[in-house]
């Protein structure tokens, strides 16, 4: 993969970084690259992954590991994203009360104990807003790093590309894997979304045709580097075979016409 090329491309690409690429969204990428190359993803499979790496942690921080904020402004808003949990009357005790909201939204599931911090603690992190204590503890095993006795470590972008990749090619978050929705049959980037969240409302009307869109600005850049396979060594010619008293006897043999 020419990198020169690929970066100059998405600087070029108004549909992701607004043309502008920061020193720690590139060290994210070159994290992100090495993982991609070492599972073996086609093009359009590293495409997806970018894609989501770049949506997932937010507006304000654009491939560059956060941790889900958590601090909702409106009851609006909470009933927007969590309208199972939500309505206009018990939402207000949760506006500006992250801590108080991670707790009410994810303890008593992902392996969150009830009555812990729990929520506030496993809370999403990471690329992949990877969320709860029994996905953190998966994303340990992955990554060789104990999330769950050090959660803060999903902040390590070299942390944080090992989990997104692994997980969208394992399918751990969902069930649904890359493989689903892009191969060599199909390239899926609306559906693909499944391999993250469900299909909400929200996610099928506005996330979808974001991630499709930037997933599409990946693939060009991908193509403009040659894509995203690692360069292989060069093939040496075989090492000449040194010459013994073995081969120097049968010279001398076939010099005379006698064979060995």
């Amino acid at each position: 993969m020419n990198k020169q090329d690929f970066y100059a491309a998405l600087r070029s690409d108004k549909r992701v970084f607004g043309t502008s690429i920061g020193t720690n969204q590139v060290a994210t990428m070159e994290h992100l690259i090495r993982a991609i190359q070492s599972h073996g993803l086609s093009d359009a499979q590293a495409a997806y992954v970018f894609a989501t790496a770049y949506h997932e942690p937010g507006p304000r921080s654009r491939m560059v590991p956060n941790r889900e904020n958590m601090n909702y402004s409106s009851a609006r808003q909470l009933v927007r994203v969590w309208p199972s949990r939500f309505n206009a009357t018990n939402a207000a005790a949760f506006v500006n009360a992250p801590q108080a909201l991670a707790n009410k939204v994810y303890n008593g599931r992902l392996g969150n104990r009830k009555g812990t911090n729990d929520g506030w603690i496993y809370r999403g992190g990471g690329l992949d807003h990877t969320t709860g204590r029994e996905n953190y503890r998966k994303n340990s095993a992955y990554t060789g790093v104990d999330l769950v006795a050090h959660p803060e470590r999903i902040l390590e972008p070299a942390v944080a590309a090992d989990c997104i990749v692994s997980g969208m090619v394992s399918g751990r978050y969902t069930g649904k894997k890359l493989a689903h929705y892009i191969n060599d049959k199909q390239t899926d980037f609306i559906n693909a979304r499944r391999i993250i969240n469900g299909a909400s409302r929200y996610e099928r009307e506005k996330v979808e045709p974001w991630v499709k869109g930037y997933a599409e600005a990946f693939l060009s850049a991908i193509e403009a580097g040659g894509g995203i396979t690692a360069a292989k060594a060069p093939t040496l010619p075989p090492a000449p075979r040194k010459t013994g008293w073995g081969d120097v006897l049968a010279a001398i043999l076939k010099l005379f016409g006698v064979k060995k």
